[in-house]
């Protein structure tokens, strides 16, 4: 059996036989053919992925100039363009399991703590739709700058874990009753276009199927405010459904920003409970990807 392999996907398997010696003796022009046909076949094989004349675009490229970050979703690669609401998923093709490995240039160097800002030229594989997630590819980029997103770092040591939450925490369970500079500092910190969450009970992407609905991906569990100090505890969905807590401060000019998160095994029932969870978790005092 030959096995051939396309990176690390399995491409066939193949069953040969052992002919009998008198088969070798065919005309040579023969085998010379069939060892033609296969050698031609093997560069199309190891064909590397391309964007531009892929044949799973649907539409002309097209350019934008927008903001490339690694998300925590099924999308692990999304490209904002600036100014609107959209989202764009970088990926390899039409569905969500295609976003695996996405096409984009690789000379670009995207890591959690960065933003790339920049003049995209994209392909997409599907349609527009209202309140969709279009997916393209990324055929090149121009005029690049890369920023760092790390929030305002702090000394381990100045944080006790288990006093994270103490105060006289209003519990709060609508969305609707976070206020905006909260929403806007959660928006930034987990590179969303605008604040999406899901009110307790209401339906949200719990998996990455059928990603092409418009649900969100986070559902709120309930959130608390103690003068300026906020926290969100909420569940994520996507490969992996999990839970986490993040907290913000506002300042005196009245900008909330990121102060700490952890993930947590399970949804807390009450702010005692979410306490007892906080005080054995580690805590990420630097922005990432909740």
């Amino acid at each position: 059996m030959v096995v051939l392999n396309w990176g690390n996907r399995l491409i066939a398997e193949v069953e040969l036989e052992l002919a009998p010696a008198r088969a070798y003796a065919a005309p040579m022009k023969y085998r010379f053919l069939s060892l033609l046909v296969l050698t031609a076949a093997l560069p199309v094989l190891a064909a590397p992925t391309k964007c531009k004349g892929n044949p799973n675009v649907v539409a002309a490229c097209y350019s934008v100039h927008g903001r490339l970050s690694i998300g925590a979703d099924s999308v692990r690669l999304y490209l904002w363009p600036i100014g609107t609401t959209r989202m764009l998923g970088v990926t390899a093709g039409p569905r969500i399991d295609d976003a695996d490995d996405p096409i984009w240039p690789r000379t670009l160097k995207v890591t959690p703590n960065d933003d790339v800002y920049a003049d995209f030229e994209v392909c997409p594989f599907t349609p527009q739709r209202q309140g969709a997630m279009q997916l393209v590819c990324i055929e090149s980029a121009s005029h690049v700058v890369v920023k760092h997103t790390a929030a305002h770092q702090q000394q381990s040591s100045s944080m006790e874990t288990g006093h994270v939450l103490d105060g006289q925490f209003k519990v709060v369970s609508k969305t609707e009753d976070i206020p905006a500079n909260v929403k806007k500092a959660f928006s930034n910190m987990t590179r969303q276009a605008s604040f999406d969450m899901a009110n307790p009970g209401q339906a949200f992407q719990v998996t990455d199927e059928g990603a092409y609905r418009r649900l969100p991906w986070r559902r709120l569990v309930f959130a608390g405010a103690d003068g300026d100090d906020w926290f969100l505890h909420y569940e994520r969905g996507g490969l992996a459904h999990s839970y986490y807590v993040v907290a913000f401060k506002a300042d005196s000019h009245g900008d909330a920003r990121f102060v700490w998160g952890c993930g947590v095994g399970e949804n807390a029932k009450t702010l005692e409970q979410l306490r007892t969870m906080v005080a054995t978790c580690k805590l990420a005092e630097t922005e990432s990807y909740w």
